[in-house]
């Protein structure tokens, strides 16, 4: 899978987006391999969704142990405070789910969303995504796109989907106390992401 990385274009390009510089290391698939992708949807006319994983970390450095919080640890599944469908990824600059009142909270939360992608013919799929935070987003097995930002930006780049079904995973990190932006959005018309049957 291909991905023409920090390339932007002119689908849904406006002046507020803009270019990082550097993309970090992806995140370990290993760390959320016991999240199931589930079973691709029976019915594709199914409204666009995600089913989200929300992780709850402790604070950056833990008060009783010392211990220093990392981006590998955020996905543990000792963390894990909820789940739920989400119908967009398309949250904003500023998102807050998760306060189970421990130190830190609303901040420094970490979300796995899976879907199902369905692409009805070879397309060049333009991905529109912003994070504050870390972020990557998987294709199969294939990272399509990883990136880190201080702030909610969202960048555009255009990635290549083969003709089929795949499953789809989006990790986010949000580990900012001012701001905790998220937005992805993939635009095409050939292509249908629902979410894992229940």
């Amino acid at each position: 899978m291909r991905c023409v990385a920090w390339l932007l274009v002119s689908v849904g390009c406006s002046p507020e987006y803009g270019l990082q510089e550097q993309a970090p290391e992806p995140l370990p698939p290993a760390l959320v391999a016991e999240d199931p992708a589930g079973e691709p949807p029976r019915d594709w006319g199914c409204q666009a969704g995600w089913r989200g994983a929300y992780y709850n970390p402790p604070d950056s450095v833990d008060a009783d142990t010392g211990a220093q919080s990392s981006r590998e640890s955020a996905f543990d599944q000792s963390y894990l405070a909820f789940e739920r469908n989400d119908p967009s990824l398309d949250l904003g600059p500023s998102f807050w789910p998760v306060d189970q009142g421990q130190p830190g909270d609303p901040a420094g939360f970490a979300v796995v969303w899976r879907g199902w992608l369905r692409a009805f013919e070879d397309v060049d799929a333009a991905l529109v995504i912003g994070a504050s935070g870390a972020a990557d987003v998987l294709l199969g097995d294939d990272v399509v796109w990883s990136g880190e930002a201080l702030r909610f930006n969202p960048v555009v780049t255009e990635i290549d989907v083969s003709a089929g079904i795949l499953p789809v995973t989006v990790r986010w990190w949000s580990t900012r106390t001012d701001e905790s932006g998220f937005r992805l959005r993939l635009v095409s018309e050939a292509i249908r992401v629902c979410p894992p049957e229940p």
